[in-house]
């Protein structure tokens, strides 16, 4: 057999691309993530096409002109579509630009087939440490419950602080948020309460901090009673993670003394509670006596300042709160006209059974409504505003007047008055 060189190369590239899992083949800095350059990783490179008998393959990091030969194996066919090779720490252990590639000489010997270089940015600078996720609207004891303003059902509201840390226009934050049984965030996880959520900061975000509001229902709603949230957040520029926070811990208890179930469930603890939404059916154009008075209120679940963010949209609810009106009856059902404000209102053709009242909960009745009903015009010059206006029919026959209305749109919310409008805002970028 011929003795191969380092130097045979063929006239061009004629191997597909390695990939190096854990590193983006978008990112042609190819900068190595910490996790890997702690743990390692793999190689990976597509078996070629046409493969002979004892092909032999080499696998090369060239770095600043050194060159080391990582792998050197012969392959026979049939062999799996991709092959796999450790990245180690040893192998990553200089800082610099890394080119790694392979090589292929078919049956073992003539002119080898040559891949792409892949560079890599290896980089071991400790990451900073940056201020830990709080939570602005936790108790001085650092409890979210069935009291915290705006309602746990609306999400839950997260300050990153940017203040002292490297960040600017362009870079990407990290979020991450786990679920726990326990107060002090220890314990196995909760299922279905991880999450994390990645944005590029923008000129706004750099006033100090920015929110983010966790929604309820993918993230919070399995924590009840004595539980916990711990958050963090990392900072990466031009895909390098730079920096990342300390661990932030929230208590959640959404238990009320002397009350059974948690907020936003009934008393037999059914999230769905009784509400059901359904095909609206024609009703007669009068139905008798009218009540004169509102006999409930309607409030919208949004953050402190007035908007709803667009991760709670994100989730393709907008979550109201119907307060449970003096008299009711098991059969009382709410219907909703709306449309863009300045336009004629269009009957929702559905409408919301309210169900028993012994399923229903204390105080207020979260309902979900698709958020669909309020998209976004495409490149709007100004903030599309909606108007709903709600009907509340006792007995699934008697309307109560007069209706309740308020209005969706991009500015702030002003509190709900028993007679009139309120304004809801939608930011539609994080």
């Amino acid at each position: 057999m011929t003795m191969k060189k380092a130097t045979d190369r063929s006239i061009g590239i004629l191997a597909s691309p390695l990939s190096v899992e854990g590193i983006d083949d978008n990112d042609l800095d190819g900068y190595v993530p910490r996790n890997i350059l702690l743990n390692g990783t793999r190689i990976i490179i597509p078996y070629w096409p046409g493969p002979e008998p004892l092909d032999e393959l080499w696998i090369e990091l060239d770095q600043g002109g050194t060159v080391t030969r990582l792998y050197e194996k012969f392959y026979s066919p049939p062999q799996p579509p991709f092959l796999y090779f450790n990245l180690t720490p040893a192998h990553l252990a200089t800082d610099g630009v890394a080119l790694l590639s392979y090589l292929v000489w078919k049956g073992g010997g003539g002119i080898p087939d040559c891949s792409p270089e892949r560079k890599l940015t290896i980089d071991h600078t400790p990451t900073l440490v940056l201020n830990e996720p709080t939570f602005c609207h936790a108790t001085i004891w650092g409890y979210l419950n069935n009291k915290t303003v705006p309602p746990l059902t609306s999400g839950a509201t997260v300050l990153i602080p940017t203040a002292n840390s490297p960040a600017a226009v362009g870079d990407k934050a990290k979020l991450y948020w786990q679920g726990y049984s326990s107060l002090n965030g220890s314990g196995p996880p909760v299922p279905d309460t991880y999450g994390d959520w990645e944005i590029t900061l923008e000129q706004k975000h750099m006033n100090g901090h920015w929110l983010f509001v966790v929604p309820f229902d993918s993230n919070l709603r399995p924590l009840i009673e004595n539980a916990s949230a711990i958050a963090h957040w990392q900072l990466f520029k031009g895909g390098r993670l730079v920096g990342e926070s300390k661990k932030g811990l929230v208590k959640i208890d959404r238990v009320t003394p002397g009350e059974s179930g948690p907020f936003g469930l009934n008393t037999q603890g059914d999230g769905n509670m009784a509400i059901k939404i359904v095909p609206r059916t024609p009703r007669p154009e009068f139905n008798g006596v009218k009540n004169i008075g509102p006999l409930a209120d309607i409030a919208i679940d949004t953050l402190a300042d007035g908007l709803i963010a667009k991760s709670v949209l994100d989730t393709g609810f907008v979550t109201i709160n119907f307060t449970r009106a003096a008299e009711e009856f098991d059969e009382d059902e709410l219907e909703l006209e709306h449309g863009v404000k300045g336009q004629a209102l269009t009957l929702w053709d559905q409408k919301i059974q309210l169900g028993p009242i012994a399923g229903r909960p204390v105080g207020t009745i979260p309902i979900q409504l698709p958020a669909s009903l309020f998209p976004e015009r495409p490149t709007p010059a100004t903030p599309t505003t909606y108007e709903v206006m709600f009907q509340l029919y006792k007995q699934g026959a008697v309307l109560m007047n007069p209706p309740m209305c308020w209005s969706l749109l991009s500015t702030r919310l002003h509190r709900l008055v028993r007679k009139g409008q309120i304004s809801m805002g939608i930011p539609w970028s994080r």
